[in-house]
């Protein structure tokens, strides 16, 4: 079983936080090294860089599909509706869409910082095949 310090949990839990600047950053640097990188905070990183990028595509269409949407005749009304439901403010200001997001940034921080490898289903299977972790 590998030790996990605490300077790899504080990295991967503020991956999470930065939607994985950091540890992009310090992947970089580490490769600059020469050095490896524990299997845990690179399981964390290449989670959060997975995670982040898959909510830029998605985001990205979403934006792309309004766009289309909003000049097809009687479909535009639906479009607009759907779109005000899922980003109107629900708790504190905050969008079902953004409650989501910061829900999962909040659950995949706390598990860093513990010291676990969190799970989300069929993302964290990828990401096990991807590091080479059973």
């Amino acid at each position: 079983m590998e030790k996990i310090t605490v300077l790899d949990r504080i990295i991967a839990g503020a991956t999470y936080l930065t939607s994985c600047w950091i540890g992009a950053i310090y992947l970089i640097i580490m490769h600059l090294m020469k050095k490896n990188v524990s299997m845990f905070l690179y399981y964390h990183i290449i989670q959060a860089i997975f995670i982040f990028f898959g909510i830029f595509v998605i985001e990205l269409l979403l934006g792309l599909f309004m766009q289309i949407f909003n000049v097809i005749p009687f479909v535009n009304v639906a479009t607009r509706q759907a779109y005000y439901l899922f980003n109107m403010p629900v708790y504190m200001n905050y969008s079902v869409i953004q409650l989501f997001v910061y829900t999962l940034k909040l659950y995949l921080v706390i598990t860093a910082l513990m010291g676990l490898y969190s799970f989300i289903p069929k993302v964290s299977n990828i990401i096990n095949d991807i590091v080479g972790r059973k």
